[in-house]
């Protein structure tokens, strides 16, 4: 059950870019979409309102590099677990071992503003 949380958990770090492919041109109407398009702008530095190869290249390339905690070009179970359980943790605003949507998306908003 752990693992498929931290399957679950690591599919949060994509979930911003899986969310802005699907989405291009969201609706803000509700909190999917308004997620959505915040997940577009993080990744669309051109700001032309899609996500270029080399944009989510980029992307990719930024998320190795901070899970590759020792920075040795391979990311070890180890550092996959510790950097998706940190994830996990610090959105878990209750400390009760269960993320909700609004932590989630709480969490996420937090996430753009750096």
């Amino acid at each position: 059950m752990k693992r498929w949380m931290i399957v679950g958990a690591a599919a949060l770090g994509l979930c911003p870019l899986l969310a802005a492919h699907a989405q291009p041109q969201p609706q803000a109407s509700t909190p999917d979409a308004a997620s959505a398009a915040m997940g577009l702008k993080a990744i669309d530095t051109d700001g032309n309102g899609a996500i270029s190869r080399a944009e989510a290249s980029a992307a990719l390339h930024q998320q190795f590099a901070h899970l590759d905690a020792n920075h040795d070009g391979v990311i070890s179970e180890d550092e996959f677990v510790t950097a998706r359980l940190a994830q996990f943790d610090a959105a878990d605003t209750d400390g009760n071992g269960e993320l909700t949507r609004a932590e989630l998306r709480q969490r996420f908003l937090a996430l753009r503003k750096h």
